[in-house]
């Protein structure tokens, strides 16, 4: 459990300094409009990366977990070095489009328009295509570290170094004219002193042997056999999310007004991060699940399972239930009255996470089961759903069709996971309800009557005072959420006691 707490810890202020460099850095980097298009058009390049593995990588996880917890470093090995090969091709093969693309920038970036714009894009795609070997280390470092659920020996790494970036911005552009080139060149730099600092503790914590590690980066008959289901299951689910989460502003973009794409747009930022969080959040028991699968231990599995979804209902429900009984005010205070249009598209949106308890630990043990006809069922159903209801009822309900079809086709996945649960992970939901719904119905109770009496009082003027304000507001409700939440739910208490005693 110290581990865990440690990975949230790091991670979550590693995703913080990412947020900040972000807000900080880019209104450096976003005075000149036609470099820093090119600039993120290079940046933009990245996204394909995230799925140039094919699935395995995800797949790789779950079998160099368990190869792990038994002990059989060899295997893992294998896997890890297995994986790495297919990223390595992948890349391989990216590389030579880049490489075209640097030759013939023109093509990519129609917009170019004078020679110093010619050379800015050359030369970030030239530095792109070198740092690809980075790219490619880095995640196989990450996954030494994951497997191992102690990513925050790698993750404080990345977030000191985010906090370096941010100091590195703010005197090339303080004291140089438009440095964007020697930006990006550091930038890489110290990504890739990122990644041979995670080798040395690897080396040093763990007696990596990166010369057997890399022996085994070839492709292996008995490892893609043994991993291939997972990893086409893992790649399809990928694209189903894909299909659910990330293409909605290019539709909206082609079908509608630019008004309606930055309205989308601002509930697409808030999305972004709450499926960050609660990422970060769910992401240390995929590899504890696998830990189980691994040893056999199924009775432990479903206990953990059990006390997983039992953590998750006070982020789940409460949280998002107070972001969505004060969205016009986050939304004011945050982006200006100029976005209140977005406001009932958000609260509807941001209703999917109300059923994310059932559906985070859901999707994790799925993966971690091998159930890969389940895998397929839920990739296809949830954009099916989604973008039918989209098609029909568009000409009606406007982008109003939109958010209220993500959140149908999402109550809709949760209703297979909540069979999932009693079906496969032994969970009995009568006796969960019975325990806990106490403890569920005073927290909402809480949180309309808060919302109603104290809410209003709350400041509209777009301010980062105010907004610190309403972020002390919600901090505040959820916990005492939380708290009514630990007095009457005697489940969630023991749970809790029991955990925090073997820390």
């Amino acid at each position: 459990m110290k581990g865990i707490l440690k990975i949230y810890f790091w991670q979550i202020l590693s995703l913080v300094s990412g947020f900040a460099t972000m807000f900080i850095v880019t209104p450096y980097l976003s005075s000149n409009q036609n470099y820093f298009g090119i600039y993120s058009f290079v940046i933009s390049l990245n996204l394909f990366l995230s799925y140039a593995d094919f699935g395995f990588l995800s797949a790789g996880i779950k079998y160099a977990a368990e190869a792990f917890i038994q002990k059989d470093k060899e295997q893992e090995y294998k896997i890890l070095g297995f994986v790495l090969f297919i990223m390595f091709t992948m890349f391989a093969l990216f590389a030579v489009m880049i490489f075209y693309g640097y030759l013939n920038p023109s093509i990519a970036l129609k917009g170019i328009e004078s020679a110093d714009e010619l050379h800015v894009a050359k030369d970030l795609l030239l530095i792109f295509l070198a740092s690809l070997p980075i790219t490619l280390l880095h995640r196989i470092i990450q996954l030494i570290f994951n497997i191992r659920l102690e990513d925050f020996k790698y993750q404080r790494v990345y977030a000191i170094v985010n906090l370096v970036k941010i100091g590195i911005a703010v005197i090339l552009f303080h004291f140089f004219e438009y440095p964007i080139i020697t930006y990006y060149f550091i930038f890489q730099l110290l990504n890739l002193v990122v990644v041979l600092i995670g080798f040395l503790l690897a080396k040093k914590d763990y007696d990596y042997n990166f010369k057997l590690f890399f022996k085994y980066c070839k492709f292996n008959k008995v490892i893609y056999s043994k991993i291939k289901g997972l990893a086409y299951g893992s790649l399809i689910l990928t694209i189903s999310w894909v299909l659910y989460y990330e293409i909605d502003s290019i539709v909206i973009a082609k079908i509608a007004s630019l008004k309606d794409v930055a309205l989308f747009s601002v509930c697409l930022s808030l999305m972004t991060f709450a499926r960050s969080l609660f990422g970060i959040i769910y992401n240390p028991f995929s590899v504890k699940f696998n830990h189980y699968i691994g040893l056999g231990l199924t009775d432990k599995l479903n206990s953990a399972y059990r006390m997983v979804i039992l953590f998750g209902i006070p982020l789940s429900i409460f949280a998002t239930l107070i972001v969505v009984f004060s969205m016009d005010k986050l939304i004011l205070l945050w982006v200006g009255d100029q976005y209140e249009q977005a406001i009932s598209i958000m609260k509807i949106m941001f209703l999917i996470y109300f059923f994310n308890f059932v559906t985070s630990p859901g999707g994790i043990a799925v993966v971690a089961k091998n159930k890969l006809k389940a895998m397929y069922f839920v990739s296809i159903f949830l954009p099916l759903i989604y973008w039918v209801g989209v098609v029909v009822t568009f000409s009606r309900l406007g982008m109003l069709s939109f958010a209220i079809f993500k959140l149908v086709a999402f109550a809709l996945y949760a209703c297979f996971y909540l069979y999932f649960s009693s079906r496969y992970m032994a969970l009995d939901w009568k006796d969960f309800v019975l325990k806990n719904a106490a403890g569920i119905v005073l927290g909402i109770v809480i949180i309309v009557v808060i919302s109603s009496t104290i809410g209003p009082l709350l400041p509209l003027k777009k301010s980062m005072a105010h907004l610190l304000i309403y972020f002390s507001y919600v901090g505040g409700l959820f916990m005492l959420t939380c708290l009514a939440f630990f007095a009457f739910s005697k489940d969630f208490r023991d749970a809790l006691t029991n955990m925090l005693g073997r820390r």
